[in-house]
């Protein structure tokens, strides 16, 4: 999967966040930004960040 197909996906799932990579530095900007030099941890600052959304986003790929 690219960056630009994770971004769409976590775009489409976290609706109140606005996410890039750049230069190998993901970043979530939302009610706080957030910033991973990893995809992975990224995704783990997210649950806590957003615990709602991510439980969503969960349910949805395990369909």
């Amino acid at each position: 999967m690219t960056d630009a197909e994770v971004l769409a996906q976590l775009a489409e799932a976290y609706t109140h966040w606005t996410f890039t990579c750049e230069r190998g530095v993901w970043r979530a900007d939302g009610p706080v930004v957030l910033t991973s030099s990893e995809l992975s941890g990224l995704l783990l600052l997210l649950a806590v960040a957003d615990p709602a959304a991510t439980a969503e986003w969960n349910r949805s790929r395990s369909r």
